[in-house]
């Protein structure tokens, strides 16, 4: 269409497609594309796309989450009035309303449910949390977004095994649990009403840019299988993230390292600041190894 065709979406889909129809893509200097053309429809609609991984058993969740700040202005194309199915998966976008701009959600939701009936696992990726800020204490994103967002993944809390975020330029964590939700409800203002629990934390990670005063970071996460053992409910963590999906075991983020560069020193070189089942042996090494990087862990 005319409003897919046009903007900065269009721009980036061009620059990091090198199937494009951009011979001088900046993607044509890359290996692999960054985007492909099955990313085309929900890339151009809205900024966000997914990849699948071991045979479907692993998908990764790429969310535009500009479009829910508050300093976020609206505009038409945020209800883009479209039934095309290019992606082979309806989104009912000929419905789509304020609360669902570019029918990011709805997308979320049917993609959750397709891994929930082949029985993968998800995670989900994107800039801004769906959280309260560090320095200002104020929401990130709007509050019927926040509600919106929270009441689709506490839904599959079977699915969604992580969520990654950054924007805040600190390394953290976050967990929506009772008493963070206690918290973020005292800034929402709402007495605690569409604010549901998650299994999964938060994982922030910090940032490569030194804008606000902090050294150049960043986290490296990892992940890998919690295989069954029998019946007998033990389960055991392995690090070999090829092995395909299979009824025996499921999907987890296993642990991660944080690497900051110390730009005060004269070589800015960069080293391991830690990692994460190192810092917390004492107090999570048996739920992190049955569990992963879950809520049962922090």
């Amino acid at each position: 269409t005319n409003e897919e065709s046009t903007g900065m979406l269009d721009l980036i889909y061009q620059a990091l497609n090198a199937d494009g129809y951009n011979t001088d893509s900046f993607a044509n200097t890359l290996q692999t594309s960054v985007l492909k053309p099955t990313d085309q429809h929900t890339f151009l609609k809205g900024g966000y796309y997914y990849r699948s991984f071991h045979n479907g058993g692993l998908l990764i969740l790429s969310l535009n989450t500009v479009i829910y700040s508050p300093f976020y202005e609206s505009s038409s194309d945020d209800k883009i009035h479209d039934n095309s199915t290019n992606d082979n998966r309806p989104d009912n976008s000929d419905k789509m309303h304020d609360d669902d701009p570019r029918g990011q959600f709805t997308w979320l939701k049917i993609i959750l449910s397709e891994a929930r009936r082949n029985q993968s696992r998800a995670v989900i990726v994107g800039h801004i949390s769906p959280s309260v800020g560090s320095f200002r204490h104020t929401q990130l994103w709007k509050t019927e977004y926040i509600q919106r967002y929270y009441e689709i993944v506490g839904q599959f809390n079977d699915v969604v095994m992580g969520q990654l975020f950054g924007h805040i330029h600190t390394d953290e964590f976050r967990l929506v649990d009772g008493a963070d939700k206690r918290g973020m409800n005292d800034v929402v203002g709402n007495g605690g009403g569409g604010i549901v629990a998650v299994d999964t934390p938060i994982l922030l990670g910090p940032s490569v840019t030194p804008l606000h005063g902090n050294d150049p970071s960043f986290r490296i996460v990892k992940y890998g299988h919690i295989i069954s053992n029998g019946g007998s409910g033990d389960t055991q963590p392995s690090h070999n993230a090829t092995i395909p999906s299979n009824r025996d075991g499921y999907y987890r983020l296993l642990d991660y390292d944080s690497y900051r560069c110390d730009i005060r020193d004269g070589n800015a070189s960069w080293s391991k600041l830690y990692t994460f089942s190192e810092a917390y042996n004492d107090v999570i090494s048996e739920s992190l190894q049955k569990e992963g990087l879950s809520s049962a862990t922090f």
